[in-house]
């Protein structure tokens, strides 16, 4: 079907490195991508060795500026003490509240600096086999700005399902019509959960991310609508809205 290539993908659930701690840098990384409120999760952490015992992984929203541990301190809305643990695992519980979240290793709980995160999301309601579920971190983005989306499927979709964005003028149902007409995309692989991630259109104007079920005379299942605005433009900050459709 596609003849472009396909745009850079991030790994979820790999950690970013923002600082070193010592000459070293530590890393982070979760069990999945996506998560219910209060759900477990499992972080894998190393730790630079120079870290002081009073090191700390928290839960902090995506939103919050990276690189201070203060700041990181202020906005947690969970954490955990290394106590001088190098390597190992923690277990969270997931914010209550949906949207977007990292999780940030900080080298010193006393006017520390942030080592490394990585970038989880909720998702607020119970997800059955036969719900399609899109996740915005907003809803209006800069030219060119990456747009990661969480997702579900049903265990029907096939191992060519794809989500893409479509400009919203362009009429809904036919996989086929929004092939035509998609300017960037990402097959989902099998994957029945996890983050897509995109790149805003250049032009402003309203555009769609839109879910298909299949790469071969599918159908389109979901949709929500976002809107890129030029530079000079306010931009919507709002977070982690639950965008969900039930098909049974």
């Amino acid at each position: 079907m596609k003849n472009r290539a396909i745009a850079m993908l991030l790994l979820a659930g790999s950690c970013l490195l923002l600082s070193g701690c010592g000459g070293s840098v530590g890393e982070l990384r979760t069990d999945r991508e996506v998560y219910q409120p209060g759900e477990q999760i499992t972080v894998t952490f190393k730790a630079p060795g120079s870290c002081k015992d009073s090191a700390w992984v928290g839960i902090v929203p995506t939103e919050v500026g990276h690189g201070s541990e203060a700041i990181n301190d202020s906005h947690d809305v969970g954490y955990q003490y290394l106590q001088g643990r190098r390597e190992g695992t923690l277990t969270f519980a997931a914010p209550s509240k949906s949207g977007f979240y990292d999780f940030r290793m900080n080298n010193r709980d006393d006017d520390g600096d942030e080592v490394c995160f990585v970038t989880f999301s909720v998702v607020e309601q119970q997800i059955t086999d036969n719900i399609v579920s899109l996740v915005l971190p907003k809803r209006e983005f800069a030219p060119g700005e990456l747009i990661r989306v969480a997702y579900r499927t049903p265990s029907s979709f096939t191992s060519s399902a794809w989500v893409g964005i479509i400009p919203s003028e362009v009429p809904h149902g036919s996989e086929a019509v929004n092939d035509q007409n998609d300017i960037s995309y990402q097959y989902l692989s099998g994957k029945t959960s996890g983050d897509a991630v995109l790149y805003a259109p250049e032009t402003p104007g309203s555009y769609d991310v839109r879910i298909h079920d299949s790469d071969s005379d599918g159908r389109e299942t979901f949709y929500v609508t976002f809107t890129v605005k030029a530079a000079d433009e306010p931009a919507d900050v709002t977070l982690g809205e639950v965008i969900e459709e039930n098909e049974g």
